[in-house]
Formats: C-alpha cells, structure tokens, sequence
C-alpha cells in the first residue's frame, strides 16, 4: 500500500492476519451497522484465510479503507462482488480509485462483471418513515469504459 496514493492492494491469505488488527474492527463495523444476515467477521476472516474471499486494502497516511471482495459464478459468467467495507479513507476520488483497481483485477480473471453492495443515500431520510434499509446492488458489465 502506497501512502501517497491510496492505491488499492489485494492482500494474500498468507497476510490477512498481519492486517486483522486494522480491518476487522471497520469489517466488524460496517457488518454491525447493516445487520448482514450472510457474514459475520468470523466468517468473513475464515474464508479470507481460504482464499474464498479476498481482501482489499488503501492507505493514506494512517487512515485506510477495506474491501472484501466474493468471485461469484453467476448465470452469465463469473463476477466479482464487492460485498463489505469499511474504513476512514472514504473520499470519492479514492473509493472510485479503489473500485478501478477491483475492475482490472476482476477483469485479469475472466469476469464478466463488477458489482458493488452498497448503501444509498436515501437511508436517513427514509429511517424516520418506518423503512430499515437492507442493502443496495450496483452492477457495471465491462462493455463500456467507465468515465
């Protein structure tokens, strides 16, 4: 990880417990705070471990952003899905950055497609409404370049 840039790196299984200490409480965070129901940061660290997941690192100084990143064999092909997050590092400029290096990676390995799990904006204006939000999916197939 770069501290300049905030590049993203992808982190070997071999390494994950090295970086524990710094993501799994903001992997822990983000799990806690959208209730996911599929994950929790047992899970997540043993497949990781696995090599089932892969996880996603930038760094700027001391502040950080974490990825978890999930291949999925889906109907069309193989896609990868960005299905957890959490950090400081959350300037646009960077996250779009951090996603770019997720792209090429994904597709370095054949897939078809990217998809981001997510939340929306609309969550704080709706909670007052009686309305729990769940989880938001944004797909971008790799047909066309992305401005």
């Amino acid at each position: 990880m770069h501290d300049a840039t905030g590049e993203s790196t992808l982190i070997p299984a071999s390494h994950i417990r090295t970086l524990l200490p710094q993501a799994g409480p903001w992997l822990e965070r983000s799990l806690s705070e959208f209730s996911w129901q599929r994950w929790t940061i047992e899970s997540i660290v043993e497949e990781l471990l696995k090599g089932n997941l892969q996880l996603w690192a930038a760094r700027e100084q001391k502040v950080y952003l974490f990825v978890v990143t999930e291949v999925v064999l889906e109907m069309t092909g193989k896609s990868v899905h960005v299905i957890l997050g959490g950090g400081k590092l959350d300037r646009e400029r960077v996250v779009l950055r951090h996603i770019g290096t997720i792209e090429e990676w994904a597709k370095g390995i054949g897939a078809n497609s990217l998809v981001v799990w997510g939340r929306l904006g609309w969550k704080k204006m709706l909670a007052p409404h009686g309305y729990e939000f769940e989880t938001a999916m944004f797909r971008r197939t790799f047909t066309e370049r992305m401005n």
